[in-house]
């Protein structure tokens, strides 16, 4: 591949010669200039690398990490930085998620009671405005460090009250497996995980949810106790015996952290 001129490959990658000088203000690539040419060029060095900085960027790879990599070519460091957004990510993943669900909530409280107002509703439920009080006022950009930040911080919130997790459950139908003798967690997974095998929800439902508790709760006399575990599944789903078919109310629940 021959040099091109810093014009060409702005519309060759889709990227601003703007950007392009950013890149190589940060460290990340370099051009020249020739002697008898006015404008700057690429070589096929620079061409190369700018590839793989257009490619990191769409993977959201900050430009102080692309540096990190770009210096560092063996395998560990990029493992090590792509692992660190892996972990951002789920986190990110985690907030949006918080946020959808409270948002559906709200959707589904506002079509079942007509004429309410927003604000009404909220105030009626103190776990909402307690919940979301850190979420940033201003429109979420995901691009932006300190937004990120208020958002996990809005999770945590919502994750940790010393030792509890505050959880919001969204309304949803599901398919119920109960067994009450011995080993009763591991024979209802079983029931559970037979069904999901045999219906093939994973591939109409791929976010399906999975519930589990114990019921009855404690331990009787007998010296067992029994549990119950469920499933999220499409409403017109056909759920077999012994697993019985409910409408989970939905809500916000605590949980202890183990």
């Amino acid at each position: 591949m021959e040099a091109m001129s810093i014009s060409l490959v702005s519309r060759c990658f889709g990227v601003s010669a703007r950007m392009l000088r950013y890149y190589e203000q940060a460290g990340l690539n370099r051009s020249f200039r020739r002697e008898d040419y006015a404008y700057r060029m690429y070589d096929k060095t620079a061409l190369s690398r700018l590839s793989l900085i257009l490619i990191l960027r769409k993977l959201r790879i900050p430009v102080k990490q692309i540096r990190t990599i770009l210096q560092k070519p063996e395998a560990a460091a990029a493992v090590e930085i792509f692992m660190k957004n892996i972990s951002e990510l789920d986190d990110e993943i985690t907030a949006l998620s918080t946020i959808r669900e409270i948002l559906s909530r709200l959707v589904d409280a506002l079509r079942q009671k007509a004429g309410v107002r927003l604000h009404d509703l909220i105030a009626q439920d103190c776990d909402i405005p307690a919940c979301l009080g850190s979420l940033p006022s201003e429109s979420i950009n995901f691009r932006e460090d300190k937004t990120m930040n208020k958002l996990k911080t809005a999770h945590e919130r919502l994750s940790k009250l010393t030792d509890v997790r505050i959880v919001f459950l969204p309304p949803s139908t599901i398919a119920a497996a109960r067994y009450i003798e011995d080993e009763p967690e591991n024979r209802a997974q079983e029931m559970i995980d037979d069904f999901v095998r045999k219906s093939g929800l994973s591939a109409v439902k791929p976010d399906l949810r999975l519930y589990g508790f114990n019921h009855p709760n404690p331990v009787d006399e007998t010296g067992f106790h029994g549990y119950e575990m469920w499933v999220a599944i499409p409403d017109d789903i056909v759920v077999p015996p012994p697993l019985e078919k409910k409408r989970f109310a939905g809500g916000f629940y605590n949980k202890k952290y183990r």
